[in-house]
Order: structure tokens, then sequence, then C-alpha cells
């Protein structure tokens, strides 16, 4: 997302639930892939939170934007829409900072290769994440 038709262009394709369900059951792609420079990213980013049926937050890396994201998801109070991962290795960070932040959400981790331990309550979360944007 560079300027205002490639935002406008974005939320037009966001709007298209089937079409996207489509792409993602018929191509290799597992999501899809947003880019943005920095003075878009914000207005990018709402308009994705908006559009999300289920948010997956990364928390690998903690830092400017992870805290603009977890205070933007607390402020539009969304925070039960959304999942929490983090990289193994990176875990207690993560932990730390959703619960410094004031989120009861459980983190999972994961490893490198996209491993997890506990992929029944995973399934859970985002079943229950998508309840909870349906309801």
């Amino acid at each position: 997302v560079l300027n205002a038709r490639d935002y406008r262009n974005l939320a037009r394709r966001l709007r298209d639930r089937v079409g996207l369900n489509l792409q993602m059951a018929f191509t290799s792609k597992e999501a899809v892939r947003v880019r943005t420079r920095d003075p878009g990213w914000t207005l990018t980013a709402r308009r994705l939170l908006d559009s999300a049926d289920v948010i997956i937050v990364d928390l690998s890396e903690i830092g400017a934007a992870s805290d603009w994201e977890l205070e933007t998801i607390r402020a539009e109070d969304a925070a039960a829409r959304c999942v929490f991962v983090s990289l193994w290795g990176r875990a207690d960070a993560a932990e730390a900072a959703l619960k410094a932040r004031g989120f009861s959400n459980r983190l999972f981790a994961y490893a490198p290769d996209g491993e997890s331990q506990h992929r029944g309550a995973f399934r859970e979360a985002m079943l229950g994440a998508m309840r909870a944007t349906l309801a």
C-alpha cells in the first residue's frame, strides 16, 4: 500500500470475503500478504483489524509498532478477536508484554518451522476469536 489508490484497492479486496476464501483454498498461499510504507501503515493496520474475523498477533519482536498495535487492539476492544503467538525462544518476553498491557489472552508459542505443541488449544482459541467476531 503505497498511496490512496492502493489503500482503496485493499479495502475493496478485503470486502470480497468469498473471493479471498477461494484464493486461499485454491492456491498455495497461507495468508494474504499486505505490505505498506511507514506513512500509511497505521491506517492500513486499522483497516485490517476492522476487516478480520480473527486477528493473529505475532509478538516475537516487541517494539514501537507492536506497542501501537496492542494499544489499538485495547482501544478497539478487540482482544477477544485476537490470538497471540510468538517464537518459543521469545515467548517469555511476549507474555510479559501482554500482561504489562493488561491482556489476559493466552500466548501460543511456535518453533521456527511453525510447529506448535498445543494445536488443539490453538484451534479452540481461533474458534473462540471467530465466535467473538460473529457474535
